[in-house]
């Protein structure tokens, strides 16, 4: 492979998204030792390029952005000033410098238009198209996804214009996911992944269909196929090894997928060491989505087996990667809207300005409020932990019980010794205290408060002003099972009987009767319902339409 299509392989793929930016960085690293720069009589332009886009974006990006504004000093020419600002553009796109990046793309995306390069203005649209929909302007984001098209329909080379139309169909697929359109994704992303495959085998083929698979893998965990989701993150690494990507950051979101599908299946053991892998990864690449998608999925896991420490320890670091998402997205979405008011006519743009405007402005509140919701949410989980530790020390709990809760043992080592039946039993607890606990739990139940998001043993003992060692004992005598099965069964039950009693509940959205029922997820509420009714939601729901029916 020659430098200079290694270099368009970067310079290609970079361009073309966030998501397979910081991805492709690290794995084009690995060919530092392969292309020896004395030996293949590159000018000093490209030789400087390569060593910072390849070899030093991988080790220090802010070395590498030190090293680009230099070479952009020295360019003498628009088609080497476009290629270094496309660089600066995704090194600061990697850093979560989302302003910078978009202000060098737009620059570029004028030079590339001013010298008729379509090749590079359907890139660049591409990548602005990814910007702006990360920071919720989807109106303008898609308005530049449509102005790379137009700009690909110049190109003649078949390789170019599969490459544009697969990426372009991968970025439609991120529209649709981000609309919970799910299965609209998947149609898109079949469709890039026959584009894809029309492609000349060389790693930047296999990377791109590696990516297609991830996401794939992703989109079927939300339609509750994990199969599927398994078969499509196991082709997606046959496709890393045969780039020769591993380590790269797309491993970390295929590692992440993994763990996620064992934690929806309960397998709690098989998910936390795929976690581990991403979190090393998400650490190395320093990807803020990819560290928003870990710290998120780590903070359900350590929430899952009942370590309070830990759960609290990755809900603030999602906490302060929110914030940061936050206050980017709200100081790029600013700058970009006063941007776009100020552009002069350009492919009548000037005409529409104030109404562009204040389309995103709207978009831009929309997804702050997502942030702030999704902030909240956690935070309200952090906070009521911690409450529940300080209640517990201050009730004079013992050491050793916390300490149980945070290796998330207490729940099977009560389950153990309760199961005995031996004389410790009857020395469990004073009468008075246990009949307390029933009476608490019964009022517990009344008010349905087991539909609160986030509730774990922990939390339930120190609002029953008592520990998780008697808690999780009166709950197994009395209730015949462990907390979680009991939560869960509460949660199922109150479902199924507002669909009975109130027919509206049949019509409304898998997703809203999770979050009424107290679930963290629509998967994990088609997981615990499928076990408790021996079917999928959507099923049983068809199913109780057709019997009111008759």
């Amino acid at each position: 492979m020659s430098l200079i299509k290694l270099m368009g392989c970067v310079e290609v793929v970079s361009f073309f998204g966030n998501e397979t930016i910081t991805r492709l960085i690290v794995f084009f690293f690995t060919f530092i030792l392969c292309f020896p720069l004395a030996s293949m009589g590159l000018n000093s332009f490209d030789s400087a390029y390569y060593q910072i886009s390849v070899n030093l974006a991988g080790r220090d990006v802010s070395k590498a952005l030190q090293s680009a504004d230099s070479l952009l000093l020295a360019s003498v020419d628009d088609l080497e000033r476009l290629r270094v600002k496309m660089l600066v553009a995704s090194l600061q796109s990697q850093v979560g410098n989302r302003e910078e990046a978009l202000q060098n793309a737009m620059e570029a995306e004028v030079m590339a238009a001013k010298n008729e390069w379509y090749d590079w203005q359907a890139r660049i649209c591409g990548f602005l198209s990814t910007q702006f929909r990360n920071i919720g302007m989807l109106s303008e984001g898609k308005n530049y996804l449509e102005k790379g098209l137009k700009a690909s329909n110049y190109l003649t080379l078949p390789e170019e214009m599969h490459r544009l139309s697969g990426l372009a169909y991968q970025e439609k697929a991120y529209y649709a996911m981000l609309e919970k359109e799910f299965g609209e994704a998947i149609d898109f992303l079949l469709i890039s992944e026959r584009d894809f495959e029309q492609l000349d085998d060389d790693p930047k083929k296999f990377f791109f269909l590696a990516t297609n698979e991830e996401l794939l893998g992703k989109n079927y965990i939300q339609v509750e196929k994990l199969d599927l989701a398994v078969v499509h993150y196991e082709n997606a690494i046959r496709y890393i090894e045969k780039a020769g990507g591993n380590g790269t950051a797309l491993m970390g979101f295929i590692y992440n997928g993994m763990g996620r599908i064992n934690l929806l299946k309960g397998d709690l053991e098989t998910a936390f060491p795929f976690f581990v892998q991403a979190e090393e990864i998400a650490d190395a690449s320093d990807f803020h989505n990819l560290k928003m998608e870990v710290y998120e999925q780590l903070a359900t896991y350590f929430r899952e087996i009942g370590d309070l420490e830990q759960f609290a320890n990755y809900s603030s670091k999602m906490n302060t990667a929110l914030v940061r998402e936050k206050q980017s997205s709200s100081s790029t979405a600013e700058v970009m809207v006063r941007h776009l008011r100020m552009e002069p006519d350009n492919d009548n743009h000037s005409s529409n300005i104030p109404f562009i405007g204040w389309i995103l402005v709207c978009a831009s509140l929309m997804i702050l409020g997502g942030y702030s919701y999704k902030m909240h949410m956690l935070k309200k989980d952090a906070v009521k932990l911690d409450k529940t530790a300080q209640n517990k020390l201050k009730n004079g709990e013992p050491e050793k019980e916390i300490d149980l809760v945070l290796l998330g043992k207490s729940n099977m080592l009560q389950k153990e010794n309760i199961g005995e039946g031996n004389s410790k039993e009857k020395d469990m607890m004073p009468q008075e205290t246990e009949e307390m606990l029933l009476g608490k739990l019964r009022v517990f139940e009344a008010k349905h408060r087991y539909t609160e998001r986030g509730l774990s043993l922990p939390a339930l003992a120190g609002r029953m002003k008592t520990n998780t060692k008697y808690l999780s004992y009166v709950i197994n005598k009395h209730k015949g099972k462990d907390f979680n099965s009991y939560i869960n069964e509460l949660r199922i039950q109150f479902i199924l009987n507002k669909m009975e009693e109130d027919g509206k509940y049949l019509q409304y959205k898998i997703s809203y009767l999770a979050e009424e029922a107290g679930f963290s997820s629509h998967s994990k509420f088609t997981t615990v319902f499928k076990q408790f009714t021996g079917e999928i939601p959507s099923t049983y729901m068809d199913a109780l339409k057709q019997k009111k029916m008759k």
